[in-house]
């Protein structure tokens, strides 16, 4: 008996899963048509076929909605790097993970990123804030507890977050036409050396 009512609740689960990615998916086709502030709760129901009873079982609103997707979009971006440099105990190791990590899952949402990016206004800066917040959490657990370092965090986070969120922009509205390893290179490239080293080294 109790393996036929963990199967009904495994049921429900999926079912409830299957209609908020069939509203998810729903919005972000008509994000991909017109602007996010005339995409109403009628036309997400239209165009996923469901009563507007369902899409309020999942959200209060538009706004919600909007919420949700974006939280649920940045939620793996950053992977783990406190995990990684616990293991290796390497900065520039673990620089390497977080723009590997960051390119590579990006590219393998790319269609989501590029609608969000290029339809949504406020997601780049969310975006931003995305990084910077990390970068912030990352730096005061290791360059503090490490190094004991002066180096304002919240200074050098702003820096890294705007490199990230121009670089990712560019190499969406390109149609990724470079490789996320290329990008990953890159970016470490430009972190380790600066750009004003760079250039005076042309």
């Amino acid at each position: 008996m109790l393996y036929f009512e963990e199967r009904g609740i495994f049921m429900y689960v999926q079912k409830r899963n299957e209609t908020k990615n069939k509203i998810i998916s729903s919005y972000l086709n008509l994000l991909d048509q017109k602007d996010a502030t005339n995409i109403s709760v009628t036309d997400i129901c239209e165009h996923s076929n469901i009563n507007r009873t369902t899409f309020y079982r999942y959200y209060t609103d538009i706004i919600s909605l909007q919420t949700h997707l974006k939280q649920r979009t940045l939620k793996n971006i950053f992977g783990d790097p406190f995990i990684f440099y616990d293991k290796h105990r390497s900065v520039s190791n673990a620089q390497l993970y977080i723009a590997n990590h960051v390119f590579n899952h990006i590219f393998h949402n790319q269609t989501l990123f590029k609608v969000l990016m290029t339809k949504d206004e406020s997601f780049k800066f969310e975006l931003y804030n995305y990084f910077k917040n990390n970068y912030i959490s990352f730096m005061k657990k290791v360059l503090i507890r490490e190094t004991k370092s002066t180096i304002n965090e919240k200074l050098l986070s702003q820096y890294i977050a705007g490199a990230y969120t121009g670089m990712i922009y560019e190499w969406i509205i390109s149609d990724y036409s470079a490789s996320p390893n290329e990008l990953t290179d890159s970016m470490i490239f430009i972190n380790s050396h600066g750009p004003i080293s760079i250039l005076e080294s042309k």
